[in-house]
C-alpha cells in the first residue's frame, strides 16, 4: 500500500523546494520545522489509540538525500516528504486498538488564534496563516472516511471514530492537509 499524504504545506506561486528538520533531535517530542520561504514549526503533541496514550518518544530518525524525514515511534511512524509543492506528512498506524477511537493532536508553535472554517482550522501565526484542512482516514483496502479537524485546548485535533477503526484493515493512514500562506497580521 502506498502511504498517502498526511500534511501538505503549499506556498502559492512558490517553486522553492521545501526543507524539513527536527529542531531538537534529542528531545522526546521535538518540533519539526517546515521551511519553504515561510516556516511553520509543528509537532504531534498526543496520539491516543483505544483510550491509551501512545508514546511520542522518537526511537529512530532518518533523513535521506531527498530530504525525506522519518520519525519512527514505538506504535506509529511520522514521515515528512518535501517537494517543490511543499511538504507532505503521514502518520502510519500498523495496527489499531482492540476497541475505541484513534485521536491525534497537533500543536503549532506560536499559534495566536485557531478558527474553525468550512475547510478546516485556520491558524494565525506571525506573518502567515496556516489552514489545517479536514482529514481523511484511509485503510489498507483504500476505504476512505472523512475526519473533521477540530480545536481542542488550543491544539488541532483529529479523531477517527471507534466504528471506523473497528471496520478498518491495517495498516491505515490519517490524511489531513495544511496550507501555509502569507498573512496580513
Amino acid at each position: 500500500m502506498k502511504t498517502p499524504t498526511l500534511l501538505s504545506f503549499l506556498l502559492f506561486g512558490c517553486s522553492t523546494p521545501a526543507f524539513v528538520q527536527v529542531l531538537e533531535p534529542e528531545a522526546t517530542n521535538s518540533y519539526v520545522r517546515v521551511d519553504q520561504g515561510l516556516t511553520a514549526d509543528l509537532r504531534t503533541s498526543k496520539v491516543v489509540s483505544g483510550g491509551t496514550t501512545l508514546s511520542n518518544a522518537v526511537h529512530s530518525t532518518r533523513q535521506d538525500d531527498d530530504g525525506r524525514l522519518e520519525l519512527g515511534r514505538l506504535e506509529f511512524v511520522e514521515v515528512f516528504t518535501p517537494s517543490n509543492e511543499g511538504v507532505e506528512q503521514s502518520w502510519l498506524f500498523a495496527k489499531g486498538p482492540d476497541a475505541g477511537p484513534i485521536e491525534v493532536e497537533v500543536e503549532l508553535d506560536r499559534a495566536r488564534e485557531l478558527r474553525f472554517t468550512d475547510e478546516g482550522i485556520e491558524v494565525e501565526l506571525p506573518k502567515r496563516l496556516v489552514l489545517y484542512k479536514h482529514g481523511v482516514w484511509i485503510d489498507a483496502d483504500g476505504r476512505r472516511t472523512a475526519v473533521p479537524a477540530k480545536v481542542r485546548g488550543g491544539k488541532i485535533s483529529l479523531s477517527v471514530s471507534p466504528e471506523t477503526v473497528g471496520q478498518s484493515k491495517f495498516p491505515a493512514v490519517l490524511d489531513p492537509q495544511i496550507i501555509i500562506t502569507p498573512g496580513l497580521n
